[in-house]
């Protein structure tokens, strides 16, 4: 029987790439106004939330 090999190196960056997507769409230079503006969201509520937490999270 064959064993399983696993590069976490690429499991570990394959994770981050829909975080970093997710950066980018929801910035100021693409969709991040229209969103904050859909959702009620605002800059002081967005700087006060825990960033670590949510990047945790997600």
């Amino acid at each position: 029987m064959e064993q399983l090999h696993i590069n976490f190196l690429l499991v570990f960056a394959f994770a981050l790439i829909p975080l970093v997507l997710g950066m980018i769409w929801y910035s100021k230079a693409l969709f991040g106004n229209a969103w904050m503006a859909a959702s009620g969201m605002t800059e002081e509520k967005a700087k006060s939330g825990n960033m670590a937490l949510t990047i945790g999270i997600a």
